[in-house]
């Protein structure tokens, strides 16, 4: 087994909101947790809708819930469908969700993907508004984070910049599905899977890598 600081990096690229991130969280959870001794996981926050500009007319509204009901055909995770009743002029700004998860993993990486899924539950199952602070504070005292520490920090200019960081990392490396995933190691990176994509799929192409990267023999 390699010494924890060399390990290579699952990057996940995803975001809070996004539907097919919310599906593929079984999948993901079931790659790292097979191969967790070898690699760690980084979330990396994609910035699905972050320009205050999508606002849910009717028919953007009949569009995102097709788009959910096809997530939830393929992949059988649950859907709260109740979230587009009563939504007059709402912004569907994943911005504040994506920075929600870089503080918390800033301040908790440990528990970071454990509360980052649970904010997909509360978005896609409760039918919680993710825009809303009190929304995100209600998903972290789950787990013990101080919400004192949490708000001082996601309200600071070092996470709206580590966001942006996120952001463009993202664009850099020239991500625009979510979720994607690439395996880096040293300064290599190896895409993993871009798109949803059951863990199965996924398995041989993460072996392949690590072999390549001498971590498997």
């Amino acid at each position: 087994m390699q010494q924890e600081e060399n390990k290579p990096r699952l990057l996940y690229f995803t975001d809070p909101m996004c539907p097919w991130s919310y599906g593929f969280a079984p999948e993901i959870s079931k790659l790292y947790g097979e191969y967790q001794e070898y690699v760690d996981l980084r979330l990396v926050m994609g910035g699905l809708e972050v320009d205050n500009n999508l606002v849910l007319t009717e028919p953007v509204k009949h569009e995102m819930a097709r788009q959910w009901i096809r997530v939830q055909d393929i992949t059988g995770r649950r859907f709260n469908f109740n979230f587009f009743n009563n939504k007059e002029n709402y912004l569907y700004n994943t911005e504040p969700a994506c920075r929600a998860a870089v503080t918390v993993r800033y301040l908790h990486n440990e528990v970071a993907f454990d509360i980052f899924k649970a904010m997909q539950e509360n978005f896609f199952v409760e039918g919680e508004d993710l825009t809303q602070e009190d929304s995100l504070v209600d998903v972290l005292l789950k787990f013990d984070v101080d919400e004192e520490d949490f708000l001082n920090m996601f309200h600071s200019e070092n996470m709206h910049l580590e966001t942006q960081d996120d952001f463009d990392l993202t664009s850099r490396i020239g991500v625009n599905v979510f979720p994607s995933v690439y395996l880096q190691a040293d300064n290599s990176l190896t895409l993993i899977t871009r798109g949803y994509k059951p863990y199965m799929d996924m398995m041989p192409r993460l072996e392949e890598a690590l072999y390549r990267v001498g971590v498997l023999s």
